[in-house]
């Protein structure tokens, strides 16, 4: 971490949508140094999203299933890359041949809907839905001058795969300038964040 996790921070609130808000630090006379927050972006797209659409396009029933179907799945399989379109890396753009031209784009073919597996469907839904919201939080971090993105929220619970691909989405856009971070037991954020802020208004 180093100077690079130093406040501002951009705390990215994944539930069923997208909270992000920047956390930094003022100084007061009652109570010393307290971090200062404010709301700054966010997006409907998140693990509400990926439920509902998983379900939809999969026959799971639950967000445990869909996850064991995105773990088997290869999204690459039903994503259109940039290698698809021009054979390589597109060096013009700083653009690699893995990279995500159109989420689920080569489903505008008949024969490969028909041919999709709901493995594969579940993985190119989760890396449209990840990749999404790690585009969205680096932008809005470079915005706000925030080099340390933390996540939390039940969406990233156990959810490694999602993880990784933030992981690796932030560190791609950003040309490793931004850090992302994930919350241990991010089912307790906001029960301990009521806890300190009662305990400063005492």
């Amino acid at each position: 971490t180093g100077g690079a996790a130093w406040k501002p921070w951009l705390i990215v609130n994944v539930g069923s949508g997208v909270s992000m808000l920047k956390v930094d630090q003022q100084q007061t006379v009652e109570h010393g140094e307290v971090s200062t927050y404010k709301r700054v972006g966010g997006t409907p797209l998140g693990g509400g999203t990926f439920l509902a659409l998983g379900c939809l396009i999969t026959g799971a029933h639950t967000h445990r299933e869909l996850m064991e179907l995105a773990e088997r799945g290869k999204s690459e399989a039903v994503d259109k890359l940039v290698g698809d379109i021009y054979g390589d890396d597109y060096r013009g753009l700083g653009l690699s041949a893995n990279t995500v031209a159109s989420s689920m784009g080569k489903l505008v073919n008949p024969e490969a809907r028909a041919a999709a597996r709901p493995e594969d469907l579940a993985a190119a839904l989760l890396q449209m839905v990840s990749g999404n919201l790690a585009q969205l939080a680096r932008l809005t971090a470079q915005q706000e001058g925030c080099k340390t993105i933390v996540f939390t929220g039940s969406f990233l619970h156990q959810n490694h795969l999602a993880q990784r691909r933030i992981v690796s989405a932030i560190r791609y856009w950003s040309n490793r300038e931004s850090v992302a971070l994930f919350m241990r037991h991010e089912g307790y954020v906001g029960a301990v964040g009521a806890l300190a802020m009662s305990s400063l208004r005492r």
